[in-house]
């Protein structure tokens, strides 16, 4: 296999998921690339998140689910709601920024797999649909966390987040038992990016690594015929001269500058190397290239050396282009393998 590899590290799972999906909704993104307001599950998610990402109390109760549940259930929910929204009012008195900096991630919204809360909600409280969204956020101490969080479709069409689902329990059964979401919200949508700009790219290392391999697609302009999807993409040497050795893979990481981030683009990879003869269909090329998407982030691309044919020594050069405009370039020297004859 002569896999040439590009894939965002944290979308490589969703790439594959929706080119058998039929027509997608239209969704106009916010100027952070992700989903914003009521219209939709996943648009209220991430408006809980920038609540505390900004410590906007009124935009925190203006995302909550409307009072609901007999007997003393609106009492304390409502001391609940008036508790949080001081408690970020009094976060926003702080000099130094704490808890949740940005959005990293969203995942599309999912239902529940009992079918209990949904059914109870209806009847009880009129609501027309209950899921979950999973939303990562990157905090200001450096690490990334991951907040589960339960939306419902009221009887007026919009959607709301329940902020404490613990409260319900007949709403929220099973609501951490579900599995870990894996498809990004964009596999919901045809998502439109307002002022979308591709500027650049920076690459920010260069030399050997290692990867594990989960998956493989045809990519009939690349020698050997497929790319691979890749998982684990670890630097392991800093350099660009590199020994022809079966199973070294070589690459670089870099990172796409424009806005919104996290945009989803089309990009399109270029490599060019020394004549490689695939001894199965006896053609020779020097070149090759393939689109694929990306996103307005880090990403990486490597090319990996397994067949013997493939151990030519020379100039190699990948570049990643944006339409018309190269973004980045990198050189490498495949070197005769030395180690080899030790």
């Amino acid at each position: 296999m002569k896999p040439f590899l590009t894939f965002l590290c944290l979308l490589a799972t969703a790439v594959g998921l929706v080119a058998a999906e039929p027509a997608r909704p239209k969704l106009t993104v916010a100027d952070d690339g992700y989903p914003a307001g009521r219209k939709t599950p996943e648009g209220v998610a991430c408006d809980l998140a920038r609540a505390f990402i900004q410590r906007d109390a009124a935009l925190f109760t203006n995302t909550c689910v409307r009072l609901y549940a007999g007997g003393n259930g609106p009492v304390a929910y409502a001391e609940f709601l008036q508790t949080t929204a001081a408690s970020i009012q009094q976060e926003a008195t702080r000099k130094e920024a704490r808890g949740p900096k940005s959005i990293g991630k969203v995942f599309a919204a999912r239902h529940l797999s009992r079918n209990g809360p949904a059914s109870y909600g209806y009847a009880a409280f009129s609501f027309q649909e209950i899921m979950f969204v999973d939303v990562g956020v990157l905090l200001h101490n450096g690490k990334a966390a991951l907040n589960r969080t339960m939306v419902i479709r009221d009887k007026d069409g919009l959607w709301y987040v329940h902020p404490a689902p613990q409260v319900s329990p007949l709403l929220s059964a099973g609501l951490n038992d579900e599995p870990a979401s894996q498809t990004d919200f964009s596999a919901a949508y045809e998502v439109v990016y307002p002022n979308l700009a591709v500027t650049g790219a920076v690459i920010t290392e260069v030399g050997i690594y290692t990867a594990r391999p989960v998956e493989t697609q045809a990519a009939p302009g690349v020698a050997g015929g497929n790319r691979g999807v890749l998982d684990s993409f670890t630097l392991v040497q800093t350099t660009t001269n590199i020994p022809a050795r079966k199973g070294i893979r070589f690459g670089f990481r870099y990172t796409i500058q424009g806005t919104p981030t996290n945009a989803s683009i089309l990009l399109k990879t270029v490599g060019e190397h020394p004549p490689l003869k695939d001894p199965r269909t006896g053609k020779t090329q020097t070149r090759y290239e393939y689109e694929h998407q990306s996103r307005i982030a880090s990403s990486y691309t490597a090319y990996s050396m397994d067949e013997e044919w493939e151990l030519v020594a020379g100039s190699w050069k990948f570049s990643v282009w944006s339409g018309d405009k190269k973004l980045c370039e990198q050189a490498f020297q495949v070197v005769p393998d030395t180690k080899a004859k030790e």
